[in-house]
């Protein structure tokens, strides 16, 4: 059962967001704000600390995990293309990174409606080479996203898969969109109980990332991919999407130790 704090979250939540029907007059700038202000702001675990980072051109944030193994977690954030930054996850990443023994790179990748489609996922792969050739082996490095974040960490797999460069240990997606088309059943089914996403989204990411780009190609829609030779990718989903504190738990426990 939803506990109280919960829904007093969501309902903070629905106070902040814009509905997507009001897309074409959201102010971006004041959106950030709003949602940068419901950022929780701990309790973080003992032996962590964060550094500001830049690899290969793009701004990352490293949380530094006191006696972390050479085993990486290489996070992309969420906020629908449009919003957040690294600096935000970090409850989550704090939690993540010492459950697991391992830091975390968060890439602070370009933002749409400023930078459409391919600055993010550009970024992103711009970040994970560097990761290489700074060092680190493929097979210590395993990707973490959650919502739109989720579908990058799939992109990036596809756009490493296209160009042949090695893949990661394995993937983690939360919540993550796998279909520029948005064709699926659940958005339908979920349209009243969302707090941002309803039949709106499709036109809106039409416009302010995707814009002309074929809505096959894998690289956005990573529900196309051809999967052989991919990582093992952990799923996480459920009705509602403010479940990060168990995931983080659930995905710790699947990375082992």
């Amino acid at each position: 059962m939803i506990s109280k704090e919960a829904k007093q979250l969501i309902g903070q939540l629905k106070a902040v967001y814009v509905p997507v029907v009001d897309w074409k007059n959201m102010d971006w700038e004041e959106l950030r704000k709003g949602a940068a202000a419901l950022v929780p702001d701990g309790p973080y675990p003992a032996g962590v600390r964060w550094e500001e980072d830049v690899i290969n051109g793009v701004s990352v944030e490293r949380t530094i995990v006191a006696g972390a193994s050479e085993k990486l977690i290489y996070h992309i954030h969420g906020g629908g293309m449009c919003m957040g930054e690294a600096r935000y996850d970090r409850f989550m990443l704090s939690h993540v990174g010492s459950l697991s023994g391992r830091c975390v790179v968060s890439a602070n990748y370009r933002l749409s409606p400023e930078f459409k489609q391919p600055a993010a996922i550009e970024d992103c792969a711009a970040v994970y080479r560097g990761l290489l050739s700074s060092g680190h082996s493929p097979e210590n490095i395993v990707l973490l996203g959650e919502s739109a974040g989720g579908m990058l960490v799939l992109s990036l797999c596809a756009w490493l898969k296209q160009n042949g460069l090695p893949l990661p240990a394995a993937v983690c997606a939360i919540s993550p969109s796998v279909d520029s088309e948005y064709e699926s059943q659940s958005m339908e089914t979920n349209r009243d109980t969302e707090i941002i996403v309803n039949g709106n989204l499709k036109p809106m990411m039409k416009e302010i990332y995707f814009g002309d780009a074929g809505p096959k190609d894998p690289v956005l829609s990573p529900i196309h991919s051809d999967l052989h030779g991919w990582p093992p990718v952990y799923f996480m989903a459920c009705r509602n999407e403010n479940r990060l504190a168990n995931t983080a738990a659930r995905f710790s426990v699947w990375l082992g130790q």
